[in-house]
């Protein structure tokens, strides 16, 4: 017989509980303490050794218990709405974590060790002061649910973070992204990405499988109408305040439109001798050769990393790692105002193609 309790702490004379003639530990499984004007994680929690569902949000709580670990079978764990800052070393020693609500507190940080919940399905830390996730939560890989939503510190995201190989949906709403990872996963079927006003750059992979059927412009940067008639006489100056060593570029409105982290030159000769570098051909190469991807633990780490995570990916499916040709130019998507749209190429020849196909579309070529 297993035993769920739903009550409100404030009426509960938690020291009779706990005497061990009023209800048998062992038969406690799940707990629902949410909205109970609790303060501090109960003591008695940690008695009920086979407790697999915990729901604590909408309290006042500032710590989780160092001996929380010892609640090995803990499965589903709702912290939502709490006030905590940090979480202990031994949090992250409940490894049969699925589901995991740690949204509306003040947490500012995620610890490498998250690494550690290879069970977690679902992951919420929307409404928190986070400003960076680590690379080592790509490593739980089950995950096929994550939200972020209102972390208004966030700014980047790990690059592989999209190729999770479970991962369905993922939110970003109300962030400040700057960039975002230009690999998807064929399994990613929702991305929000809803209110991030600084965000103005789009891979071509996420322009093509989400933007069309799934955003308005007002989610990415927007230029008035208006504006688009100083487009033409603004592209000297656009060009010739490029470099080839960048990471951002100024639009004719004034405004910053920020480029990939890891795209540090870029190609604006409509001529076809502009071509990439030996060290970019010899990137792709490796990674369009069965036998040397499998061997890339042999590399050294940096140049391993670099290939492991391509900035971006050409329309021929050829992918992009630092040099690339580019085009920048407005869309207009159903009724709504122009979408700014900044796409990369891995030849010239690419880079034509694309733009013959939309010459009423192009605006800038950069």
């Amino acid at each position: 017989m297993s035993i769920a309790l739903h009550y409100s702490f404030r009426k509960i004379d938690y020291e009779k509980f706990c005497d061990d003639n009023e209800i048998p530990k062992e038969s406690v499984e799940q707990v629902y303490l949410k909205a109970c004007d609790l303060i501090k994680f109960p003591d008695w929690l940690m008695r009920l050794k086979n407790l697999t569902h915990i729901n604590i949000s909408c309290n006042a709580i500032e710590n989780v218990p160092v001996d929380i670990n010892t609640l090995e079978n803990l499965n589903y764990l709702d912290l939502s709405d709490n006030q905590l800052m940090e979480l202990p070393p031994t949090f992250f020693e409940l490894v049969q974590l699925k589901y995991l609500d740690l949204s509306g507190n003040y947490l500012d940080c995620i610890v490498p060790a998250i690494k550690n919940f290879k069970n977690l399905e679902l992951l919420n830390f929307d409404r928190n002061f986070l400003m960076e996730i680590p690379q080592e939560l790509t490593q739980c890989t089950k995950i096929f649910q994550l939200s972020f939503d209102e972390c208004s510190r966030l700014f980047t995201l790990p690059k592989n973070l999209f190729t999770m190989p479970m991962l369905v949906s993922a939110s970003f709403r109300g962030c400040n992204l700057i960039t975002i990872p230009a690999v998807v996963a064929s399994n990613l079927c929702h991305l929000s990405l809803f209110g991030n006003q600084l965000l103005n750059c789009v891979p071509h992979d996420i322009y093509i499988k989400f933007i069309p059927a799934t955003t308005s412009a007002s989610d990415f940067y927007m230029i008035d109408e208006d504006n688009l008639n100083n487009l033409h006489d603004a592209r000297t100056e656009f060009i010739t305040n490029s470099s080839n060593s960048i990471n951002h570029i100024t639009l004719p409105n004034g405004n910053i439109a920020n480029l990939p982290q890891d795209l540090t030159k870029l190609f604006y000769s409509n001529s076809s001798s502009s071509i990439v570098s030996l060290r970019e051909l010899c990137m792709r190469k490796i990674m369009s050769n069965n036998q040397l991807k499998s061997d890339l633990e042999y590399l050294p780490y940096n140049l391993r990393s670099i290939i492991a995570h391509p900035t971006a990916i050409c329309q021929c499916r050829s992918l992009i790692f630092a040099e690339a040709h580019s085009v920048f130019f407005y869309e207009k998507i159903n009724r709504n105002p122009f979408l700014s749209i900044v796409k990369f190429f891995c030849s010239f020849n690419c880079l034509s193609t694309f733009c013959e196909e939309n010459k009423k579309k192009i605006v800038v070529i950069a």
